[in-house]
């Protein structure tokens, strides 16, 4: 074990969470990761961050949104996004796809993430106060500028991750592939060897025993299969 590598910051907090450490350094050696304060420090917050999307889930109520309300709302936001591409064509809107905005009127609110880690929050109002026709007086003294269409792009990539299918019992599919995105991340990021899915490979061990990990469930001999297959053709994470 080396620590030449000073940790980014304190741990995050995650009440009610288990306590993963006694695990990283078996996870790191079966990654092929170099333990360091560093890595140490990331592997810790993914587990808990895994384990938070996991146990929100499981307080949400049962009854969810159709699967064509989310089918209507990705069609209509695709529309939007063609109709944006068409406007910027033109001289008078080239520019409709950015928007300065003032940091504390409503639409967008920052924190650093050291803060965020141990137990700050970010947040906006749910309704806010009704724009004015002008541009807002600054609420701070930082300006924002906001891509729209990224924006539009991000909540299509939320809403393929977390819409429901007509199929039953898909939940736990969706939670093994968000756990496995965040295992994959990490493997590319820090691992000496390139994530495959070889059966016998860092990557595979490393997944199924972070899935166990933050779980508490115990795979079967295929498990993970299919997900570590599909995140390493299209990954779930990508780089903001």
């Amino acid at each position: 074990m080396t620590d030449d590598v000073k940790a980014p910051g304190p741990k995050i907090c995650a009440p009610e969470a288990p306590d993963f450490e006694a695990h990283i350094p078996e996870l790191l050696k079966e990654g092929c990761v170099q333990e360091n304060a560093e890595t140490r420090y990331v592997l810790d917050r993914e587990l808990k961050l895994a384990w938070a999307e996991g146990d929100a889930k499981r307080e949400l109520p049962q009854q969810s949104p159709s699967a064509d309300l989310f089918k209507q709302l990705t069609d209509s936001i695709k529309k939007t996004q063609g109709l944006l591409r068409r406007l910027e064509r033109y001289r008078q809107w080239h520019n409709i796809g950015f928007d300065l905005c003032a940091i504390g009127e409503g639409t967008i609110s920052i924190n650093s993430a050291q803060e965020l880690m141990t137990g700050g929050a970010i947040g906006l109002p749910g309704n806010p106060s009704p724009l004015g026709g002008l541009p807002e007086v600054a609420a701070s003294d930082t300006l924002a500028m906001i891509n729209r269409r990224r924006v539009l792009d991000r909540l299509l990539r939320e809403i393929a991750h977390m819409k429901p299918t007509r199929k039953r019992g898909n939940q736990k599919e969706l939670d093994k592939s968000l756990i496995v995105a965040r295992a994959v991340s990490f493997l590319q990021l820090y691992s000496s060897e390139k994530p495959t899915t070889s059966f016998n490979g860092p990557c595979v061990k490393f997944c199924r025993r972070f899935y166990e990990i933050v779980t508490g469930v115990t795979l079967g001999p295929s498990g993970l299969e299919k997900q570590i297959r599909k995140e390493l053709r299209r990954p779930q994470r990508p780089q903001d």
